[in-house]
């Protein structure tokens, strides 16, 4: 008896274990593949992630480089476009708004490019973002 039971304890391991072989490659084809795609779908969305860094670097580094160069020939007129600049994206969303600089002393700064029109620094209200010297001269 010891010998028919053995047989039929190896008999219903094999069995088991072609069983558990089945459940292990169902559980596999169920959720590599799935798991595969994630990661592919997570490697695309870095990857174009990344090519974006990399443009916006590129685009800012070109749009940089002229300023760059106009700044190492010319340091004051540049310094003080950018000054002027900076006013009006600052004040770009108010109505009415003075500027009164105190300290100003000499003639009004002039253009930088000669194609535009020549503006005074005075106490004037803005009506719009861009308006930020008076047109008096």
């Amino acid at each position: 008896m010891d010998v028919i039971t053995s047989f039929e304890d190896v008999n219903k391991a094999i069995q088991d274990q072609g069983c558990r072989i089945s459940k292990g490659k169902e559980e596999y084809n169920r959720y590599v593949p799935q798991a595969r795609g994630l990661a592919r779908q997570l490697i695309f969305s870095a990857e174009g992630y990344a090519a974006q860094r990399i443009n916006r670097a590129t685009g800012e580094t070109q749009r940089f480089s002229p300023l760059a160069a106009d700044f190492a020939r010319y340091p004051k007129v540049k310094r003080t476009r950018l000054y002027f600049e900076a006013f009006e994206q600052a004040f770009a969303g108010s109505n009415g708004t003075e500027i009164i600089d105190k300290k100003l002393s000499g003639p009004p700064p002039q253009p930088i490019f000669p194609h535009q029109p020549r503006y005074s620094v005075m106490s004037c209200p803005l009506s719009s973002p861009s308006q930020l010297f008076c047109d008096s001269w």
